[in-house]
């Protein structure tokens, strides 16, 4: 064991003794309290000790995978949480049979993953068992074939395929409205998330409506100062800033990143997207004096927790590349667009959609600082990444 980790377990050792409290709540307590890397020791110790006690695939085994890998998911360390979820399905599937709704969850879970990941044919194929165990188990109506037709048409979604998504998220409304009461924050979700395929092809009068039932009903069902209200409000402001509405948006993420201080703190991970989030917007109108310090907070807490090298750092950096850029300061612009590069290349790899769009970035920053020469090699390297300009 390295120094570094035995001083992470000493303090969370002497953090809960005599706490009385389960690990779940222990690790929620920490993560709550941005100790991201503590929690992750928690949760890794909990389930080494599991595995110790019941072997590696034992059914009591299942409660220490979930809690690690529901922790590195909401990290945002998909890679990490993968094989985690893939040992959860395997035992269920032993325990319960392929046709349990309990194996559907964890089809699921697994699913989700990969979304994250960009491996998009492995999760639609893990989501249409899902929907097909769903629907066999517990009917085509219920709300859990609902919650599968979202996760299905959200790929559609992401890949451009809003042809594919509409009408899956339609029926997924549908059997959300007629099975819950109108202010149930499931059906907020299911708003949200059609909202989104219309306001990614700019038909905002129509994601408009759907944005503001989904803020009603989450402020009336979970409370003004509920973090899932503070996504409305972010949700309805990117909406608003897109039509280039400041006066509209600015309100509102600012509401957005005040809940989220007041329930993580200062320095947690929803901060620093909160503040990111309304630094684009003054980037926007060009306050590049209000957008910087905005952006060095939000970088600052991302390179703190859970790790220095994280992805979502990356939104951070290149934003911040976008404000010197726009007041030509080229060259503190070139290093962390390189930094963004290297985060990406290393997360997804050289190939991947979003290390295109970097690449694509640098050459364009490059033409402007007149690098012909490197404006070249970065095109040609975003084209080989499927990134078109």
């Amino acid at each position: 064991m390295n120094k570094f980790l035995a001083i992470i377990l000493l303090a969370v050792s002497m953090a809960i003794t005599g706490c009385g409290k389960s690990p779940q709540d222990q690790v929620t307590d920490l993560y709550k309290k941005g100790k991201f890397q503590a929690a992750v020791v928690l949760a890794q110790t909990t389930l080494q000790e599991s595995e110790k006690k019941y072997g590696p695939e034992h059914p009591k085994l299942l409660d220490a995978l979930k809690l690690s890998a529901t922790l590195f998911t909401s990290l945002n360390f998909f890679a990490q949480a993968e094989p985690l979820y893939q040992r959860i399905l395997a035992i269920q599937e032993k325990t319960l049979g392929k046709e349990h709704p309990e194996v559907a969850t964890a089809l699921s879970n697994l699913a989700a993953i990969y979304t994250s990941l960009g491996q998009y044919s492995r999760a639609k194929s893990l989501y249409q068992s899902c929907l097909a165990i769903r629907k066999k188990a517990l009917g085509a109506e219920a709300i859990e074939v609902a919650a599968t037709l979202n996760n299905l048409a959200a790929i559609y979604n992401s890949q451009a395929q809003y042809a594919q998504a509409e009408p899956l998220f339609k029926r997924a409304l549908a059997i959300c409205e007629k099975k819950l009461n109108p202010y149930h924050p499931r059906l907020a979700i299911t708003l949200n998330n059609l909202a989104s395929v219309y306001n990614l092809q700019k038909q905002y009068a129509q994601a408009e409506p759907l944005y503001q039932r989904a803020l009603e009903i989450r402020q009336k069902s979970l409370g003004p100062d509920a973090p899932l209200v503070a996504s409305s409000l972010n949700n309805l402001a990117a909406l608003y800033n897109s039509q280039e509405q400041h006066a509209k948006a600015e309100p509102l993420f600012k509401r957005s990143l005040e809940i989220r201080e007041k329930t993580y703190g200062p320095n947690h991970p929803e901060v620093a997207a909160a503040l990111k989030n309304l630094a684009v917007l003054y980037s926007a109108k060009q306050q590049y004096a209000k957008a910087e310090p905005l952006l060095q907070r939000a970088r600052k807490i991302y390179e703190k927790e859970p790790a220095p090298g994280h992805p979502n750092l990356t939104t951070v950096l290149l934003e911040l590349a976008y404000v010197y850029t726009s007041q030509a300061e080229y060259a503190k612009a070139e290093s962390l667009s390189l930094h963004a590069l290297s985060i990406y290349e290393k997360e997804f790899g050289p190939r991947h959609p979003k290390t295109g769009k970097v690449l694509g970035q640098l050459a364009e920053l490059y033409g402007k600082m007149g690098e012909n020469a490197n404006a070249q090699k970065y095109r040609a390297l975003a084209r080989k990444a499927g990134f078109r300009q």
